[in-house]
């Protein structure tokens, strides 16, 4: 039978990947972050930065603009060189390839930027007219309240290397400055601050490198130790990064970030801790590598108010009754059972002395939280599983293993309920699997998508040592949906489907109640 829905094969989804649609389809990568998905506020001198598809840097980078790091977004003109950086959309063609080839400023540039003497001016320094001193000699300029002090210098590396820069602190204390260099392969770098008589300081600064990667970054810090601080780079071969961070003067801090790698992967975080030590976080990724993308955590509260939304809005309360198996003979249905049977549920009391495990605590399969993705690895528990191919090798062994396994419809059978099957963003669902378990922990049920009038079979097993359940559906033997068999128990059951070996998803089993049932 044909398939449909998020593992069938049959729509394809609007977008996959974090900012995914409707349902992943078999087979699918993973896709954009999504547009306008914004990680952080604008790195630089100003604007928005967005997280997107595609990094690809054009020319320039600097302060002037927004750091984009998405579709289109520009971080403005360049230092140095004009130009504006785009991160994502096309290739920029032979724009991007000027993109590498800095060309250093001369000293009068630099001079000029800071408004330095000329080179001139820097030979005859202790005769200048309009500024008299040096870095350690201050010179006194009159003002309407009183004197500022100026203080400028300037020196060169040992391999042909130029920095400068100027002072000025006024009448009450305020310092204001600024400075540059250029290296001696074309690299160059600017920074200017200021800093209040108080203790509150403000510092922003951008850098080009001579193979045309380009930072920028700027920060603040009041008078009583609170502190912020921004930043964005974009590559040479075309990644890209932003990070934003805080933190209070009592401890308390938070920080988010995204990046774009050049081959279109992309990853966005966010983290906060408090001053007594707790903390929370998440990271999400997709794109060509986004093995980590079902690994983001999801809160209790999030699930709870996802499920609710979906049991508000679920509507197809008439399956799995006589009609719905005239419809699909194909269907599976344990011998006997009655539509009360198949919308029964089990508590895990029920299900551990069926399936043996009384004497074993259970295991709660929480995504994000109790299984993680780190450095190409799972943990469960704390406990390494193996690299993210050899859990998904795990997992399509487990639905094999089902799948293969001589079972009878007229066998015993232990109904573990019908699910709503979600993103937790999303509060609609016309998808609803139907799961049973036998005594050897084979998994069979139904999942139905009522939008594309498709039924297809579930196959699957339960691993008796780690109690986690995988299944396939239909033909689909790459997508595999796993979860726990206590996850199974509860009204809400994160899930993980593996889509292929390179991306996965984290969706949601809402269990549903239907008192009508025995009516059909």
């Amino acid at each position: 039978m044909s398939g449909g829905g998020a593992v069938g094969g049959v729509r394809p989804s609007p977008s996959m990947g974090a900012g995914g649609g409707a349902r992943p389809v078999g087979g699918a990568g993973a896709g954009s972050a999504g547009p306008g998905a914004r990680p952080g506020a604008g790195m630089g001198a100003g604007g928005p930065a967005v997280a997107g598809g595609g990094a690809r840097p054009g020319t320039g980078a600097g302060m002037a603009g927004s750091a984009g790091v998405g579709g289109g977004g520009r971080p403005g003109a360049g230092v140095g060189t004009a130009g504006a950086a785009r991160v994502g959309g096309a290739s920029a063609g032979a724009s991007a390839a000027a993109a590498n080839r800095y060309n250093a400023p001369s000293r009068n540039d630099l001079s000029g930027f800071l408004g330095l003497p000329s080179d001139e001016g820097f030979g005859h320094a202790s005769t200048a007219s309009t500024r008299q001193g040096t870095m350690s000699s201050p010179s006194t300029l009159p003002a309407r309240e009183g004197n500022v002090d100026v203080n400028y210098g300037k020196t060169e590396g040992p391999r042909g290397g130029q920095v400068g820069g100027v002072t000025a602190t006024g009448p009450q204390g305020n310092t204001v400055g600024k400075a540059a260099a250029v290296g001696p392969q074309g690299g160059a770098a600017v920074v200017g601050g200021v800093q209040g008589a108080a203790g509150g300081t403000a510092v922003r600064g951008a850098a080009v490198g001579p193979q045309g990667g380009a930072a920028v970054v700027g920060g603040v810090q009041g008078a009583a130790g609170g502190t912020a601080v921004r930043g964005a780079a974009v590559g040479p071969q075309g990644g890209a990064a932003v990070v934003g961070g805080v933190q209070g003067a009592a401890g308390g801090t938070a920080v988010r970030g995204a990046a774009v790698g050049p081959n279109g992967q992309v990853v966005a975080g966010r983290g906060a801790v408090g001053p007594g030590g707790y903390g929370a976080g998440g990271v999400v990724t997709a794109g060509p590598a986004g093995i980590g993308a079902g690994f983001t955590r999801i809160s209790p509260a999030g699930r709870y108010t996802a499920a609710a939304a979906v049991r508000g809005t679920y509507n197809n309360w008439g399956i799995y009754g006589t009609g719905w198996r005239v419809q699909y003979p194909g269907a599976w249905v344990a011998a006997g059972w009655t539509t009360a049977a198949l919308w029964s549920t089990a508590t895990w009391g029920t299900a551990a002395s069926y399936c043996g495990y009384a004497e074993q605590p259970p295991v709660y399969y929480d995504y994000g939280t109790s299984v993680v993705y780190e450095d190409n690895s799972v943990y469960v528990n704390g406990d390494v599983a193996g690299t993210t191919e050899e859990y998904y090798d795990q997992a399509a062994s487990l639905a094999a293993t089902g799948a293969e396994a001589k079972t009878q419809s007229d066998g015993d059978w232990l109904p573990l309920g019908v699910f709503a099957f979600t993103k937790a963003e999303n509060p609609t669902s016309d998808i609803t699997i139907q799961l049973a378990v036998n005594k050897d922990g084979v998994i069979r049920g139904n999942y139905t998508d009522t939008a594309t009038k498709q039924n297809q079979v579930v196959q699957g097993s339960v691993d008796k040592q780690t109690q986690r359940v995988a299944f396939t559906v239909g033909d689909n033997k790459a997508n595999i949906i796993e979860t726990g068999l206590y996850n199974l128990t509860k009204e809400e059951s994160p899930c993980l489907i593996h889509l292929g070996k390179d991306s996965t998803e984290q969706w949601l089993l809402v269990r549903l109640q239907n008192p009508e049932a025995s009516a059909g």
